[in-house]
């Protein structure tokens, strides 16, 4: 019996060194959208196939992580990814898939499969077997939020395309980045990826410094404040300052408060994750999203024609129209496939907001692209 537990004792104790050893050995480097990601557990490999910590990419890739193990839901870019620890199962915008391999623990670290979760948030993956090099790309980079920001030109690091530099990004932000909220007078609070100087943050609203008002808190993890009424209508927040090692940042996120839902809007439209315009190329299939009143109604219609809102819609062999349903923080998204329509080299594509109580409607906007 001693012999016995003595081999289980030790077998635990090779294991428990044995993963250690192996996330060292299968050192892999991460790029997101071109910046290196740095882990406290780094990635390994297993099998030809990745692992990264749980938050440290998919928050950079503007996802949103709800972690209760063993279950893990990650959301963003119009995409909902559920996973089990342990477990082969999952699901993908509510759809059962199989894994190849499940994802695992090592140590009080979380490890998910790269590839799938990534790929399942509308990123693109390549993987360099010879450098151990991953590079990503696409997603809603801002550290961890997507936002409509400027530059605030801090020296050394040039930042995204949205104006956000420095290691230090934004998590558990509520509003979220392009979230609706009906109050005037919201509260404020997110997390950071990193410890922070708590005397260094400043924290903007439309560019308006309330790092001392008296409902400003701000700690070396998170920082929370409650708002007195403000304007309703789109609002920007920065958040600046230094790391706890001096390194300095900026991050940015905008969110619409006092929204009447009795009259609904469209902002924020995206296709493909990338800002619609008047001409630009699409595929064959693609996602549209973008932010309304909450629980309001999108109705999105493409056609070949020169206007679908000049005048009364015609709903023929050239045009076809489906909805999609906001959900409570105003954020929508649909698929669209073009074979609808005969796949047409140009054509318009075309979204109303709708109240469902009141049938009020909002603005129409439209875009012309092609394939």
């Amino acid at each position: 019996m001693i012999r016995k537990f003595w081999i289980a004792a030790s077998s635990a104790a090779l294991l428990a060194l044995s993963l250690p050893f192996a996330a060292q050995a299968a050192s892999v480097t991460i790029n997101v959208n071109g910046s290196a990601v740095s882990f406290d557990q780094q990635p390994i490999e297993r099998g030809g196939r990745v692992y990264v910590p749980l938050r440290g990419v998919f928050e950079r890739l503007g996802a949103s992580v709800v972690y209760s193990r063993p279950n893990i839901n990650a959301t963003g870019n119009g995409h909902n990814v559920a996973l089990t620890i342990g477990s082969r199962s999952a699901t993908v915008d509510g759809n059962n898939v199989q894994l190849d391999s499940p994802p695992f623990l090592v140590g009080s670290r979380t490890l998910v499969p790269l590839r799938f979760v990534a790929q399942a948030l509308g990123a693109t993956v390549n993987y360099n077997g010879n450098t151990r090099v991953v590079d990503i790309s696409g997603g809603s980079s801002v550290g961890a939020n997507n936002g409509n920001n400027g530059n605030n030109g801090n020296t050394g690091n040039t930042g995204d395309t949205n104006g956000n530099t420095g290691a230090i990004t934004l998590t558990n932000l509520n509003p979220n980045n392009g979230d609706v909220r009906s109050s005037n007078a919201p509260t404020l609070s997110g997390n950071f990826s990193d410890n922070v100087d708590a005397n260094s943050v400043r924290i903007l609203l439309d560019s308006r410094d309330i790092t001392n008002s008296s409902s400003t808190y701000v700690g070396a993890n998170s920082f929370q404040v409650t708002l007195p009424p403000i304007t309703p209508g789109q609002h920007k927040v920065t958040v600046r300052g230094n790391s706890a090692s001096g390194q300095a940042f900026s991050q940015s996120y905008s969110f619409r408060s006092g929204a009447d839902t009795s009259k609904p809007f469209l902002s924020n439209i995206v296709i493909n994750n990338v800002p619609a315009t008047n001409g630009m190329q699409v595929p064959g299939s693609y996602t549209v999203s973008g932010s309304t009143t909450p629980n309001a109604t999108v109705q999105i219609l493409i056609a070949s024609q020169n206007s679908l809102f000049g005048g009364l819609i015609n709903l023929g062999a050239n045009t076809n129209s489906q909805n999609a349903v906001a959900d409570s923080a105003g954020h929508f998204t649909a698929s669209v496939d073009s074979s609808a329509i005969g796949s047409p080299q140009q054509y318009v594509i075309g979204l109303r907001a709708f109240n469902n109580a009141t049938k009020a409607a909002s603005a129409p906007v439209q875009y012309t692209v092609h394939s």
